[in-house]
């Protein structure tokens, strides 16, 4: 219970890292009248997941998730040498991934809407 009150006080002071930034670059582009509610929302409204969260749900081991990173699968942020996801991002690489097998007779699989057999 501890582990999960320090992990949500970590991110919250992320968001708030995330904020400040976005504020500065708002600024430096555009002035002191700067409107930056889109990028706000989407901090704020966002599901973040760390590396963690990420590797247990794909069962997936960190250099896979750092593969994922650098080829740029699966996009991400990055406070100090902490990486967060959000959780949409994750969905949308898990949607466009997705392939659903048909079963023949004899164990022999194909690929629905393919007809190629494997």
């Amino acid at each position: 219970m501890e582990k999960d009150f320090g992990l949500r006080k970590e991110l919250q002071q992320a968001i708030a890292q995330l904020r400040e930034i976005v504020e500065r670059v708002d600024r430096r582009l555009f002035g002191d009248t700067a409107d930056s509610g889109d990028i706000r929302e989407t901090v704020e409204t966002a599901t973040w997941l760390d590396g963690s969260d990420i590797m247990r749900r794909l069962h997936i081991s960190p250099r896979t998730l750092q593969t994922l990173r650098c080829n740029g699968t699966l996009a991400y942020s990055r406070i100090g040498n902490k990486m967060y996801y959000r959780q949409e991002d994750l969905d949308t690489v898990l949607k466009n991934n997705y392939v659903m097998y048909n079963l023949r007779a004899h164990g022999k699989e194909e690929r629905s809407g393919h007809g190629n057999s494997l």
